[in-house]
C-alpha cells in the first residue's frame, strides 16, 4: 500500500458543521458547507485537524432570502426567483418559500461574489458552486423573460409554445448560468489573488443523464470551455440511478448500469481537457423511506460502477456523513414498504457490519490511484455513444422527448448488457480529438438531443475518413428537427441535422440502411428510433447486428492494479455465474476474509483484492485510514486513523506469523484481538478506532 501524505487532494467528503470526533474520516480534503457567520470557526476546527479546508454553496439555491427579500440591497428580489407556467414558486425544500431556484442575474451574481470573498477570506482553498440548476418546466418568471429578451432582441414567448419556444428558452438557461459560473469564478480568482491566495473551482453536478430526466438544465460541458474552471464533482448516486429506464420493453430500476452510464458521461467531459472529475458516491440516498439493506446493496453497485471507469482516481466519499452516521433508518425494505405505517419496527443506527464496509471502502478509495496496470475481461471495449447537452431542451412541453431517456438507453444499454464496457462521448468535445480517442465504434443519433455546432460534424467526418465507424440509428421523425438551428439557417437548408454530417461524407439526406463506404472508414444507418429499440424486445439484437462481430459476455472485471472490480449482468447473453480465479479478500464483507476463485451470480458487484500481487508486508484493508506504511529491519510500521464510536478490523498480508503486535496511542498501549490465517500468511487486527492515529508495529 502506497504511502500517503495529508493534503494530497485525492478524497474529500462534504459537511454543514464542525469537526466531530465521530465524523474524521482522515480523507485529504473537507468541503465545509455553506454560507453563514460563523463559517471562519467552521473552517478552523478541521483545519487543526489536518484536514485542507475547502468551501461548497449551492449556485442556483442555497438559502440566500437576504437578497430575495431585499435586505442585501434594499431592493425586492421576488422576480427573480424560478416560476412555474401557473406563476407559482419553484423551491428547492418543498414549503420554505424563502429558499427557491433563481435565475442569474446579473444582481443575483454580485450578491453570490459577496459569499465568495467571505469564503475566502474565512481560509477557503478551493470553492464548489453546486448544482447550477434550471428548471425546464420553469422560465415564466419577470427575470427570464428580461433575460430573453436581452439575448434574443425580441419579446419573450412561453416556452410551451410550440418546440421552438422551448428549444430556445432551455438553450438560454443554459447559456445563463455557464455564463454566471464564468463570472464567479473569474472573480474568485481575481479575489484571492489579490489577497495573496490562490484557489480552485469546480462544479459538483449531476450528469447530464440524470438532469435530462428530472427535466432540468445545467451548463455541464460547456463548462471546460471556462477558463477558471478546474472540473467537477460528478453527483452520482442511488437516488439518480435508481430512476426506471427501459430495456427490451421492461421498464425498471437498473442502478449499476444506470451509475455505470452517468459516470462514464461525466468522465467524458473532462477527458480531452486533462481537467479533474471527483466521483462521489452515497451510501444512502436524499430517500429517507427505505431499508439499510436498500442503501448497502445500492451503494455497492453506483461504487463498482464508478471504479469502473479507471481514468478517474478522485472520489468524494460521501456527502453528508451526519446523515449516514448519526440518523436511523428501516432496517430493511421490507420493513419500508409496509402499507400500515403503524407496523413497521423503529428505525434503526448504522449497523457495525455497514459501517465497516463503508470505512474499508473509503480507504481503499484513497488508494485507487490512476493505475497504469490496467486490464479489462469485457466484451469490446472501444465501442462509445454521443451525447450532446442538448439532451436537457426537449424534456418538457410541448413535445417532450422519451420520459425514460429510450433515446440514450436504447443505444447504450445493449451495449453494457452484453459486458461491452462502453464510453461516453460529449459531442462538446468534438473540437478536440482526443475525445475520440480509444473509440473505433460511435453510436449516434439525432432522436431527443441536437448537435450545438456543425464543427462537431467535420471533426466526426474527419474521423470516419480516417477509418472511425458510425453507427447512425434514427428515424428523422424528431419534431425538434425543424427548430430554428444553424443546420436550417441559410446558407444550411437541412431537413434535420444528421443530414449535414451525411452531405460532409458523400452521403444523402436519407440514406439507405445498411453500411457506406466513407474513405478508409463507414456509417452504418440503422432506420429506427432508439426509443422504439428500448420498448422493444427485440431492440438489443437489433442493435447489436448493426455492429458485426463483437466480443460480448454477461461480465465486466477490471484489475486495477491489485484491485479487482466486478459486475455480473442480468438480462443479458447468458445467465451464468461468473468465477474470478485467485485468492482475494473481499472488501464488500465486513470481516474481510479471503476468498479463493470468488463466484458471482447475475446481478451482482464485487470488490476484491488480490493478496497474492500486493507487497509483503502490507496493509491489505483496513476499515481505517492507513498512513505511513514502512518496513525497517523486521518490523512494518503504519498509522491507523479513523472516526471514533467503530471498530477497526485490518488484514495484513505478512511473510511469516509475526513475533509480536503493539498498537499504540503516543505511549500508551491499546487493547486489540488478532487472528493469523497461516494459508494466505495474513494477520487480521481488532480494535477501536480513535479520532487520532495510531500506530501499529509488527515484528
Amino acid at each position: 500500500m502506497a504511502q500517503k501524505t495529508p493534503g494530497a487532494g485525492r478524497t474529500s467528503f462534504q459537511i454543514s458543521g464542525g469537526w466531530k470526533a465521530n465524523l474524521d474520516f482522515q480523507q485529504d480534503i473537507v468541503m465545509v458547507y455553506g454560507w453563514s457567520p460563523d463559517l471562519p470557526q467552521r473552517i478552523a476546527s478541521w483545519r487543526e485537524h489536518g484536514y485542507r479546508v475547502e468551501f461548497m454553496t449551492g449556485v442556483a439555491w442555497g438559502g440566500y432570502n437576504d437578497f430575495q427579500s431585499g435586505k442585501w440591497d434594499g431592493v425586492d428580489h421576488h422576480d427573480t426567483a424560478q416560476r412555474r407556467r401557473d406563476g407559482s414558486l419553484i423551491l428547492h425544500n418543498a414549503n420554505d418559500p424563502t429558499n427557491p431556484y433563481y435565475c442569474p442575474t446579473d444582481r443575483y451574481v454580485t450578491y453570490l461574489k459577496t459569499r465568495l470573498a467571505g469564503a475566502i477570506d474565512a481560509g477557503a482553498e478551493a470553492i464548489y458552486l453546486e448544482e447550477p440548476e434550471y428548471w425546464a418546466f420553469a422560465g415564466y418568471e419577470d427575470a427570464f423573460k428580461r433575460e430573453f429578451q436581452k439575448h434574443y432582441g425580441e419579446a419573450w414567448r412561453p416556452p410551451d409554445e410550440s418546440v421552438d419556444a422551448r428549444y430556445r428558452a432551455d438553450q438560454l438557461k443554459y447559456i445563463l448560468y455557464h455564463d454566471a459560473l464564468q463570472e464567479l469564478f473569474a472573480y474568485a480568482k481575481s479575489y484571492a489573488r489579490e489577497k495573496g491566495k490562490t484557489v480552485r473551482c469546480y462544479v459538483p453536478t449531476h450528469s447530464l443523464i440524470s438532469y435530462s430526466y428530472i427535466q432540468m438544465v445545467s451548463p455541464m460541458c460547456s463548462l471546460m470551455s471556462l477558463p477558471d474552471a478546474d472540473g467537477y464533482i460528478a453527483q452520482v448516486w442511488t437516488g439518480t440511478a435508481r430512476a426506471p429506464n427501459e430495456y427490451e420493453g421492461k421498464l425498471k430500476e437498473r442502478t449499476f448500469e444506470s451509475a455505470y452510464f452517468e459516470y462514464a458521461q461525466m468522465a467524458s467531459m473532462v477527458r480531452p481537457t486533462g481537467r479533474t472529475c471527483y466521483f462521489l458516491a452515497d451510501p444512502i440516498e436524499d430517500d429517507p423511506n427505505h431499508g439499510w439493506d436498500d442503501y448497502e446493496a445500492n451503494y455497492k453497485r453506483t461504487l463498482v460502477a464508478s471504479l469502473l471507469q479507471p481514468e478517474i482516481s478522485n472520489y468524494e466519499i460521501m456527502p453528508w456523513p451526519n446523515r449516514v452516521f448519526e440518523k436511523d433508518y428501516f432496517a430493511n425494505e421490507i420493513n419500508a414498504r409496509l402499507v400500515d405505517a403503524k407496523a413497521r419496527p423503529l428505525r434503526v443506527p448504522i449497523s457495525d457490519q455497514y459501517r465497516k464496509v463503508l470505512l474499508t471502502c473509503f480507504n481503499a478509495l484513497a488508494e485507487m490511484a490512476d493505475e497504469k496496470q490496467i486490464q479489462w475481461d469485457s466484451g469490446y471495449d472501444r465501442i462509445g455513444v454521443a451525447v450532446s447537452d442538448s439532451l436537457m431542451f426537449q424534456r418538457v412541453d410541448p413535445t417532450p422527448s422519451d420520459r425514460h431517456l429510450g433515446n440514450f438507453f436504447g443505444l447504450a444499454m445493449p451495449l453494457l448488457k452484453h459486458g461491452m464496457p462502453a464510453k461516453v462521448v460529449h459531442l462538446e468535445t468534438l473540437n478536440d480529438a482526443r475525445a475520440l480517442r480509444d473509440i473505433d465504434v460511435l453510436l449516434l443519433t439525432y432522436e431527443g438531443m441536437k448537435p450545438l455546432s456543425p464543427v462537431y460534424h467535420e471533426t466526426l467526418a474527419k474521423w470516419v475518413r480516417d477509418g472511425g465507424k458510425i453507427v447512425l440509428v434514427d428515424d428523422f421523425k424528431d419534431p425538434y428537427n425543424a427548430v430554428h438551428a444553424w443546420w436550417n439557417t441559410p446558407p444550411n437548408q437541412f431537413k434535420h441535422p444528421a443530414a449535414h454530417l451525411l452531405k460532409l461524407l458523400g452521403l444523402p439526406g436519407q440514406p439507405s440502411p445498411g453500411a457506406h463506404d466513407c474513405g478508409k472508414g463507414k456509417l452504418v444507418y440503422l432506420n429506427k428510433s432508439p426509443s422504439a429499440l428500448a420498448k422493444s424486445a427485440d431492440g438489443s439484437s437489433t442493435l447489436l447486428a448493426q455492429l458485426g462481430e463483437l466480443k460480448t459476455q454477461n461480465h465486466l472485471i477490471l484489475h486495477r492494479g491489485n484491485y479487482v472490480i466486478a459486475a455480473v449482468m442480468d438480462e443479458s447473453t447468458s445467465s451464468e455465474t461468473v468465477t474470478i480465479r485467485g485468492r482475494f479478500v473481499d472488501l464488500f464483507n465486513e470481516k474481510l476474509p479471503v476468498v479463493v476463485d470468488p463466484q458471482l451470480h447475475p446481478g451482482e458487484v464485487g470488490l476484491y483484492r488480490d493478496i497474492d500481487s500486493v507487497p509483503r508486508p502490507s496493509v491489505v484493508a483496513s476499515a481505517s485510514r492507513i498512513r505511513d506504511e514502512n518496513t525497517l529491519g523486521n518490523a512494518l510500521t503504519f498509522t491507523s486513523h479513523g472516526p471514533e464510536m467503530s471498530r477497526c478490523i485490518t488484514r495484513i498480508a505478512l511473510n511469516s506469523k509475526p513475533g509480536s503486535v503493539v498498537i499504540a496511542n503516543g505511549q500508551r498501549q491499546v487493547h486489540f484481538e488478532q487472528e493469523w490465517d497461516e494459508s494466505s500468511k495474513t494477520l487480521v487486527l481488532h480494535y477501536d478506532n480513535i479520532a487520532k492515529p495510531l500506530t501499529v508495529t509488527i515484528k
